[in-house]
């Protein structure tokens, strides 16, 4: 039985658009102007050690890495990216939004300020699969010490949420033991 024409190449299609990384395409790679000196850096999300995601960030005359920054997942549906935001932050992002029934995202909101990168604001979403009412979001101000939290309780402010710390030297445990104004770190 002769193959139908075209099966050879849907199925290398398939191979290539699921292979690690290749389904999140530009969602891993940012230019911007972030600390406004006129030349454009380069944003890059790439494969880290086991589950995580390294941030390389190049300029004209250097090019610097912060290890383990992104949670990336085998799938599709839980792979990093990388955007501007409407005032022209870089925010980094990951989650799961493909298997289990915890379904979350976080966001690093990075801002150029003091003269340098500082991780200036985290939002941990969250949703249940199983049950609808289940789930929340929580934006953390790290400039302002304040932010607020949503659940199936209902909305308030928290204070005390930490302050902006330099790009350069953050690391997983530190994101994680950010939530706790959200009542989200383990």
């Amino acid at each position: 039985m002769q193959a139908l024409p075209g099966l050879a190449a849907l199925a290398a299609a398939w191979v290539v658009l699921t292979a690690p990384g290749a389904w999140a395409g530009d969602r891993l790679v940012l230019r911007a102007d972030l600390d406004g000196d006129g030349a454009e850096e380069t944003w890059r999300l790439v494969r880290g050690e086991g589950d995580l995601g390294d941030l390389v960030v190049e300029t004209a005359g250097e090019s610097r890495t912060v290890r383990g920054i992104v949670w990336w997942g085998p799938m599709p549906g839980q792979e990093p990216w990388l955007d501007l935001s409407p005032a022209g932050s870089v925010r980094i992002g990951s989650g799961n939004d493909a298997v289990g029934r915890h379904r979350w995202q976080m966001v690093l909101t990075v801002a150029h300020r003091r003269g340098e990168a500082q991780v200036a604001g985290l939002t941990y979403t969250w949703r249940d699969t199983l049950d609808p009412a289940a789930g929340g979001r929580c934006d953390l101000n790290l400039l302002t010490g304040r932010g607020e939290r949503e659940t199936e309780a209902g909305a308030e402010t928290v204070t005390g949420v930490g302050q902006a710390v330099p790009l350069w030297s953050w690391d997983e445990a530190q994101g994680w033991a950010g939530l706790d104004p959200c009542g989200m770190s383990d």
